[in-house]
């Protein structure tokens, strides 16, 4: 076999990674060194962040794990699903837990980094292209960098989801969708996916993936008690604390790490509302006023905007995207999965990587073939400021998360609008049964 050069789509995404990486580079150089900014213009060279704060801020109260001291306030609530509680518990039972797991995360992306290098070679793509491609991927990607400098336990949920696509996609159906609705009870928005069992007429695999989810979060709930219900508002209350904190706000913590949709409908918002009722903030009790009144804005926001992203989920997935091929359904339910939530932070970005590496291996197929699809390299060039830093969108506060939100979009625009058949997904096998 003749080997293949890096298919042009896959070397524009290259090029654009490497240039957006280079000058966050510089930008953190010149801010750094010769202007002297303080947080947060040190990324991807400096980071001020607390490192694996996501980890290690639960360590305590997870020393009383289904005790009654365990609902104690701490530093901070636990605002996950009940599933994640029992998660944690048993990766805390670990000792020297933290080490394990980010080596465990090591472990993963370098298992990962091998099978996608194998597949592209198979594919014709020359070994040399291959491993500069892969090595550049991994070594600029900015939310696998979020991820082991968070030590957040999304990494489990995107290894779950991924396995549950991939599995969907074979068509081992149960399996798959057991594991999506297991990454769902973690996280909830990888439920979405689940949608693909819809698109292959699984049904009873699709009813079956619900009942593993939902026995999966009542079986939780009665581990991490003392009641279901005791459990159950415990865990109700750490995410209106989230909604409250990050959802009706637009402070840094609020919209620096956070490339859902609805971060681009509060700001102009909050800011219509500020021009219409000008405050001069005197002291924290101003500050507290507005605050507040903002709040009760925003959670109006929230409402309407919750029925409207539902509406245009379930109206585009039944007018368009089950009728697009498995690929473009792969990208664009997973997509409106990290999009659509009002709160989706950056490490969910890595839910993005499998359905990125079956991109790979469709563009190669498609340069074997020299077939020249339409959009496909749009929407590679989409994937560089979703995986890429851009730390020279920066003052005073972080925008990148914006301009990935903007990627985003314009990401599930281009799958809705071109096609990219793929008879290793979209043939479908008989069913045996």
């Amino acid at each position: 076999m003749t080997r293949l050069k890096l298919p042009p789509p896959m070397r524009l995404f290259f090029l654009a990674i490497a240039a957006m990486t280079l000058a966050s580079i510089a930008y953190t150089l010149a801010a750094t060194y010769v202007f002297k900014l303080p947080y947060p213009y040190g990324p991807p060279l400096f980071y001020d962040d607390d490192r694996w704060f996501d980890f290690t801020i639960y360590h305590d109260r997870f020393m009383h794990f289904r005790t009654p001291a365990f609902w104690d306030a701490y530093e901070y609530p636990f605002t996950y699903p009940a599933p994640l509680a029992v998660l944690y518990a048993t990766i805390y039972l670990i000792p020297h837990a933290l080490r394990y797991y980010l080596v465990a995360y090591v472990g993963a992306v370098v298992a990962a980094a091998l099978i996608l290098r194998r597949a592209l070679i198979a594919r014709g793509i020359d070994n040399a292209a291959t491993i500069t491609f892969i090595a550049a991927f991994f070594a600029l990607n900015y939310p696998l960098r979020t991820l082991f400098e968070s030590a957040n336990t999304e990494g489990i949920v995107a290894i779950l989801a991924a396995f549950g696509v991939y599995y969907i996609l074979r068509d081992h159906c149960y399996l798959g969708g057991a594991l999506i609705g297991l990454a769902g009870t973690l996280k909830i928005f990888p439920i979405i996916l689940l949608a693909l069992l819809l698109s292959k007429r699984r049904y009873r695999e699709f009813a079956f993936a619900i009942l593993v989810a939902a026995a999966v979060n009542i079986t939780s709930l009665a581990i991490v008690g003392p009641t279901i219900a005791e459990a159950n508002r415990h865990i109700s209350a750490g995410i209106h604390y989230v909604q409250v904190v990050f959802i009706y706000s637009v402070n840094p913590a609020a919209v620096t790490f956070n490339h859902s949709l609805f971060t681009l409908v509060k700001f102009p918002v909050v800011a219509v509302r500020r021009a219409l009722h000008p405050l001069v903030i005197h002291d924290h009790a101003d500050w507290l006023v507005r605050a507040a009144a903002e709040r009760r804005l925003l959670d109006t926001t929230f409402t309407l905007y919750v029925i409207l992203a539902a509406t245009f989920g379930l109206v585009a997935y039944f007018l368009w995207i089950r009728r697009l091929p498995m690929l473009n359904q792969v990208l664009a339910l997973t997509v409106c999965a990290l999009l659509l939530p009002p709160l989706s932070a950056d490490y969910t970005l890595l839910h993005l990587l499998f359905p990125f590496a079956l991109l790979c291996l469709y563009a190669a197929d498609m340069a074997r073939r020299s077939i020249d699809i339409p959009g496909l390299k749009a929407s590679f060039l989409c994937f560089a400021p979703i995986f890429s830093f851009q730390t020279y969108i920066t003052w005073r506060y972080r925008y990148s998360c914006e301009f990935r939100t903007l990627a985003l979009a314009a990401l599930l625009v281009l799958v809705l609008r071109h096609r990219f058949p793929w008879p290793e997904l979209d043939r479908q096998p008989r069913r045996l049964d």
